[in-house]
């Protein structure tokens, strides 16, 4: 397996205290949580905050819109960690029609 292109960002993990994690395991994780952002939640903080009353249409896109956002940006980020691990770039290169 070919090792995978460094994006410099072992000197902000290192500020930060932030311990490295490769892409495969960055992978398992998001893996492992994505089924627990897309679970229906009867109340967020956020509705609740809001004091929407539940039967509300404004209160079901609080708890479904914030998690569905949620689940797709760790979707996207675990074909862009593929990606790396494979050693390929991180966005596909543009095709020019």
């Amino acid at each position: 397996m070919s090792t995978p292109p460094d994006f410099g960002t072992a000197p902000i993990d290192q500020a930060l205290g932030v311990a490295t994690v490769d892409p495969p395991e960055r992978i398992a994780l998001l893996e492992r949580l994505t089924p627990r952002i897309t679970r229906p939640a009867k109340d967020t903080p956020t509705a609740a905050a809001k004091a929407y009353d539940p039967g509300l249409p404004v209160a079901a896109e609080e708890r479904t819109d914030g998690p569905r956002a949620t689940a797709q940006n760790a979707g996207a980020l675990v074909l862009t960690l593929h990606r790396i691990a494979t050693g390929k770039e991180p966005v596909p290169p543009r095709r020019h029609a």
